[in-house]
């Protein structure tokens, strides 16, 4: 059974909660969905998996860093971990790859609030 945890980014102290530090930071009031929320935090949910660099949990809005070795030539896509139609992918807003793949290297290298200069990096290969 996948584990299910978040870690919540506070953008009024501009600093990543992890799954343990939640409860001391947000309160019972603030898990409601809720508009007024989200300008003061923003949610991201666990996908289940860890990079292969450094066995990082990756989450939402985290930037993956995908190496394909094909025929000998390393190709590099980076982008920001979504969700879309119930399966994780990597999004750079030009292309979306699937999140997982067996014959491919990722890393976690940084999420869309503290490292938003790396989603700037272009399409390699």
């Amino acid at each position: 059974m996948r584990e299910i945890k978040f870690r919540v980014y506070s953008k009024l102290k501009k600093r990543m909660f992890q799954w343990e530090e939640i409860p001391s930071f947000v309160g019972l009031n603030a898990l409601s969905d809720n508009v007024e929320n989200e300008k003061y935090s923003s949610w991201m949910q666990y996908t289940g998996l860890k990079d292969d660099v450094n066995a990082t949990e990756i989450f939402e809005r985290d930037i993956v860093n995908r190496q394909v070795f094909d025929y000998g030539e390393k190709r590099i896509f980076v982008g920001e971990v979504k969700m879309f139609e119930g399966a994780w992918w990597i999004d750079n807003g030009k292309a979306a790859v699937p999140l997982w793949n067996e014959n491919h290297l990722f890393e976690v290298i940084g999420n869309i609030y503290e490292n938003p200069e790396l989603l700037e990096q272009e399409v390699k290969g």
